[in-house]
């Protein structure tokens, strides 16, 4: 017997058993109730997010992540998000945070440890954005 082959199939066996578990999950997660944004799988369920976006607008996100405040042509612009190795070097991965206009919040400082709630929605360039309900700065970081 091919012990090889047999290992190999052992592992085939096991990644796919984990990659339906991990796709039950996020279509768990797009059915109904608060979206929570997970320390090991932050990039995948961000990911999933923007891909069926339909799916996730409306609904209540809630994350942890470094807040970054962006300036650009004399505008601010505020992100929740975290960072991972790209293809060009480091990247953010996340989602730009806004208090609704109705009822303007205090934003923390850059480079803070926050956790941000509220729905996710498109900003006027049809842009995923999450208006916010609430942002707390944490002490440190989810585990």
């Amino acid at each position: 017997m091919n012990t090889s082959r047999s290992v190999k199939s052992k592992f085939f066996l096991v990644f796919v058993f984990l990659f339906i578990i991990g796709a039950g999950s996020l279509h768990a997660q797009r059915s109904g109730g608060i979206v929570e944004i997970r320390e090991r799988m932050y990039v995948r369920q961000v990911s999933d997010i923007l891909l069926n976006i339909r799916e996730y607008l409306g609904r209540t996100v809630k994350l942890e992540g470094i807040f970054i405040i962006h300036e650009r042509a004399g505008q601010s612009y505020y992100f929740t998000l975290r960072y991972k190795d790209g293809c060009c070097g480091v990247e953010g991965v996340g989602f730009e945070v806004r208090w609704p206009a109705a009822n303007a919040g205090q934003y923390p400082s850059h480079e803070s440890w926050v956790e941000a709630t509220g729905e996710l929605k498109r900003n006027e360039r049809s842009q995923p954005y999450i208006e916010l309900s609430s942002l707390v700065v944490l002490d440190s970081r989810e585990i």
